[in-house]
């Protein structure tokens, strides 16, 4: 490790900061466009409060992540750049939405990572993580639509590799819902809300995507009314929400460096798992 200063006049956003970054080979690069795992989903170090966005020539500042508080960012291009005899990995990124685009000094994003409900051993891990972990923003939104069901680890585990390849196996549940198939009714959109919030709308907003599930479980006939009663139902979920999955990665890995890398990355996972069930 080494302390690498970041002071460049006119430039660095930060100019007392002193921050540990990777070794890093002068002609380091990463392209999305060349990798296996596509953008790399990124977001905003809890210690940065301000950071500049530039134009792609670094000649002129647009736009501020203070501004952007609920946007993660994706890394499509990642190089090092010298300024001033000083160098510093500088990555191209562009917003959920795809709006707010430039250049940006590496040292304001960590990875967006993720946890699968298989990766805890035990309830009180899984809710504190799903209350806390900024990739269960969704997540969190899904369980308010459920006041009184309780989150199940144990569930959330049995259902994480549903699909139509795997049916759901269990003797220990029943009445089982499985709220990621619902589709909308009365429209001409026929895709289930994991189709629609795990893929046209990955990684989108929080807010139309929760108000999207919710109209889509009144369309079936989960009122409010109806959640509100389902206090006997235990709640089931996954949703990295476009982050990396550390559980895809293989046993104990770790980055070797905090940026992007062509050979290590994976690509982002927007599962939408969603079950209720009683147990028996």
């Amino acid at each position: 490790m080494i302390g690498l200063v970041v002071a460049v006049a006119g430039i660095a956003a930060f100019s007392t900061t002193t921050v540990h970054a990777s070794k890093i080979s002068s002609n380091y690069s990463f392209n999305a466009e060349k990798s296996g795992a596509g953008s790399v989903p990124y977001t905003v170090k809890s210690s940065v409060k301000s950071g500049y966005i530039w134009n792609y020539s670094h000649t002129k500042k647009i736009h501020n992540i203070k501004n952007y508080p609920n946007s993660n960012w994706y890394v499509n291009y990642a190089s090092v750049k010298k300024y001033n005899q000083k160098s510093a990995v500088y990555y191209r990124i562009s917003s959920n939405s795809g709006n707010v685009k430039g250049l940006i000094w590496s040292g304001y994003l960590t990875r967006l990572l993720s946890k699968a409900p298989s990766e805890f051993n035990t309830q009180s891990s899984f809710e504190t993580y799903m209350q806390t972990a900024r990739s269960q923003r969704l997540a969190r939104q899904v369980m308010k639509l459920f006041p009184n069901s309780k989150l199940s680890l144990d569930l959330s585990q049995i259902t994480q590799n549903v699909n139509a390849n795997h049916p759901l196996k269990t003797e220990k549940y029943t009445g089982i819902i499985n709220v990621g198939v619902l589709k909308p009714t009365g429209n001409t959109d026929t895709l289930s809300i994991s189709e629609k919030v795990g893929g046209d709308m990955a990684g989108g907003a929080i807010t139309p995507r929760a108000t999207y599930i919710k109209r889509v479980l009144e369309n079936n006939g989960f009122t409010q009314e109806k959640r509100n009663s389902m206090s006997n139902y235990y709640l089931g979920i996954y949703m990295p929400d476009n982050a990396q999955v550390m559980s895809d990665f293989p046993k104990n890995f770790s980055f070797t460096s905090p940026y992007p890398m062509e050979n290590q990355d994976e690509g982002m996972n927007g599962i939408v798992q969603i079950f209720l069930a009683k147990l028996k």
